[in-house]
């Protein structure tokens, strides 16, 4: 087998696309584990990754004359530094003497974030510029260079998203990543040296016998944090680890302590709700029914237990490792165990319903705490039905941050119930219901007595306790006085202050600050003023010869990369599992960016000079169709599945590359000295956008005023386009 130049180069483009999907798919998971799950480091992370690949992208424009050799040693260098990148990230707890199962400090974090994603962030980015320049200099263009490399990264998303599903580990799928990037230099005709191919035989063989052994290896890595490990599993919805002390069994999702078999917050969630209910009959478990939920509520004899749990793999290790008294429970005749999304609801009322999902931390846990949320758990309760949800916070002294996030949850509720009832504590219990809930501490304890109910903390004056103390009443006054937006699927509260709670971990100042502060970012006046300068930022560099097409690529990353951040936060909340569908949605985006580079490669040509502000203009107002588009389908929550999401996410990455590609047709002279300015422009503002999108747009404006502001921003980048010469 012999390639030509161009097709040499063709292939190394579709190759660095690959790899650089799933190494990013592979390092990110790595990392949401290594900060325990909490989901503003997929934020930072990828914005460092795009930032670092900027960067490279600049560096490799230094070396203006490339060997070939030198191309396949920083592939063999990625593939390399890649398997010793999740080594460092498993590790790193104990290289920088963390203590177990608590935060390192922010510096060390940001350290361990920006060493891990630094080398291979500006290696993609270094061959980037230097395989497109090769690719251009054989006579093609900009924008094939990047519809290759699209084309290479919808492979990339693909290959990610199916060793997921065959449960293939992390670990395996990041060698799997670094033996793609190193196999091309064996193979004859390459055009490679003797040198470089003997270097990839090594290490082609290496990671060959490092995935062979890869279970042992990702065994011996986890053991690291978990000195009792007796089992770990990745998932597409996590990495699940069991560990052993004595009889106990612990379990952690993404390193978070989730379960326990010697806890007692099952039975203090089941026997507080369910005697609410003169009679438990059917009854929907949403999550979380692993560590022992299930058995406390079949001790109140219902006729029926429908348990929905995300994970099967969570079932799966459960009946394999945790004591008979906890599967027993999930064996009963009278508990049906579901495997699916706890929202999507089949045609049955209950008299119960328990969220025992996880605390809502994140964008994909936010979607049970939400109003959309709580009005179809009201829409599946019988008359006089109850709902119970369970909050982790301070027992005594919350923080103003706490205070919002809980009272958002608390509003959330108030919406699709007519009573509800807080019970403070550790972990504080949220009931609510369309009929008046009893607040009769002896009634409760009658009909806890009556069923003869034995457990090890719930008691009769423990109830007695619950519904006398002073927090009691002083609690909920606290939640209703508290101005706080009701936390919804469009404008996810709780996120916004699990992020800002999360922060404070890291700079205690902050903990007592007032989020009203934070408030004035929903300001229309402080909208307009962004916009305005917005403006002014277009019009100026507009009319600097050269600096048009790059604005207008920062301009088009930052909107594309704002607007598939709201696309996904919105499917995710709306129809089901994120990471289940997580490869796909970013697979088609990925299309998107190919279909589009494709279509400006041959439709466009560099001669067509008189057509490029009004090809821009219309880019740009797509855009702007666009996002009302999806303001319309938020507005009136029309239908999201898949398809729909899937059809914005491809039009978004259209556009998107097709702004890219046109930008390259704007240097006559050189295309080459194009790449650079470009490819960097484009990584970063789609890093700023996925930045501000999530910590900003989303939270404190809501995905309607976002889609509105991004609508609005799309027409003021037409200011950018009157010079498209780079």
């Amino acid at each position: 087998m012999h390639f030509n130049g161009a097709l040499r180069m063709a292939v190394h483009l579709l190759l660095l696309g690959f790899i650089s999907i799933l190494g990013q798919v592979v390092i990110l998971r790595e990392l949401n584990v290594a900060f325990y799950g909490v989901e503003l480091i997929y934020i930072l992370s990828l914005g460092l990754w795009m930032f670092w690949t900027a960067l490279g992208a600049v560096l490799g424009k230094l070396k203006m004359r490339v060997a070939t050799d030198l191309i396949g040693a920083v592939f063999l260098l990625f593939s390399i530094l890649l398997v010793l990148d999740i080594v460092f990230i498993r590790a790193m707890r104990i290289v920088f003497g963390a203590v177990p199962g608590t935060y390192m400090s922010i510096g060390y974090q940001l350290a361990c974030a920006g060493l891990s994603l630094l080398p291979i962030g500006i290696l993609l980015g270094v061959l980037f510029q230097w395989t497109a320049r090769e690719y251009m200099g054989r006579g093609k263009t900009l924008a094939g260079a990047y519809g290759l490399e699209s084309a290479g990264a919808v492979i990339g998303g693909l290959v990610a998203t199916a060793t997921f599903f065959m449960g293939i580990g992390n670990l395996a799928s990041g060698m799997i990543c670094a033996l793609a990037a190193s196999v091309l230099l064996m193979v004859p005709g390459s055009g490679y040296g003797k040198r470089v191919k003997v270097a990839g035989i090594v290490t082609v063989l290496g990671l060959a016998v490092g995935l062979i052994f890869s279970p042992d290896i990702d065994r011996w890595l986890t053991g690291l944090n978990h000195p009792t490990l007796i089992d770990s599993r990745d998932t597409p919805y996590g990495r699940i680890t069991i560990t052993a002390q004595a009889d106990q069994r612990i379990g952690f999702v993404n390193d978070v302590l989730s379960l326990e078999t010697e806890t007692i917050a099952a039975e203090e969630f089941a026997h507080i709700a369910a005697i609410q209910r003169d009679r438990v009959g059917d009854v929907l478990i949403a999550g979380g029914g692993v560590d022992g939920l299930v058995g406390e509520l079949l001790k109140h004899r219902p006729r029926r237990i429908d348990y929905v749990e995300l994970d099967p793999a969570l079932i799966d290790l459960a009946h394999r490792y945790f004591p008979p008294r906890f599967t027993a429970a999930l064996q009963s005749n009278r508990v049906r165990v579901i495997s699916g999304d706890p929202r999507n609801f089949q045609d049955v009322v209950y008299d119960l319903i328990m969220v025992g999902a996880r605390q809502p931390s994140s964008g994909h846990a936010n979607r049970f705490y939400t109003r959309e949320y709580f009005q179809d758990c009201a829409r599946h309760l019988k008359p006089g039905g109850v709902l119970a949800i369970r909050l982790e916070s301070p027992e005594n002294l919350w923080s103003p941050f706490v205070l919002h996030r809980n009272a958002g949850v608390y509003h959330a509720l108030q919406t699709a119930f007519s009573d509800v009832l807080l019970l403070p504590g550790q972990t504080h219990t949220l009931i609510a219901s369309n009929t008046l809930l009893s607040r009769d501490p002896a009634q409760l304890s009658h009909r806890f007595k009556q069923r003869g109910i034995g457990a090890r903390l719930v008691s009769t004056p423990y109830i007695h306790y619950l519904y006398t103390n002073d927090r009691f009443t002083e609690a909920a006054h606290r939640l209703s006085e508290t101005p706080a937006t009701p936390n919804s699927d469009t404008r996810p509260m709780c996120y916004q202050y699990s992020a800002m709670i999360w922060i404070t971990k890291f700079f205690p100042g902050l903990i007592h600050s007032d989020p009203k502060l934070f408030d004035a970012l929903n300001n229309p006046l402080c909208i307009g003023i962004v916009l305005m300068l917005c403006c002014g930022l277009f019009y100026g560099t507009g009319r600097r010869k050269k600096s048009g097409a790059i604005v207008a690529v920062f301009s088009g990353g930052f909107i594309g990369m704002s607007l598939e951040s709201m696309i996904i936060l919105y499917y995710q909340g709306k129809c089901g599992v994120l990471y289940q569908n997580l490869g796909i949605l970013l697979m088609v985006f990925m299309a998107g960016l190919c279909a589009g580079a494709f279509i400006m490669d041959k439709y466009f040509s560099p001669e067509c000079q008189g057509r490029f502000r009004n090809t821009a203009a219309m880019l740009f107002l797509s855009f702007t169709v666009l996002n009302i588009l999806f303001l319309t389908l938020i507005r009136f929550s029309l239908p999201a599945g898949i398809t729909v999401m899937s059809a914005f996410l491809f039009v978004t990455g259209l556009l998107v590359a097709a702004i890219f590609s046109l930008a390259g047709f704007g240097e006559k002279a050189d295309p080459t000295r194009c790449i650079s300015p470009l490819y960097a422009a484009d990584l970063v503002g789609g890093c700023l956008g996925a930045l501000l999108a999530t910590l900003i747009l989303i939270p404190f404006w809501g995905m309607q005023r976002s889609a509105g502001i991004l609508a609005l921003l799309s027409l003021i980048s037409l200011f950018s386009i009157r010079d498209f010469s780079t």
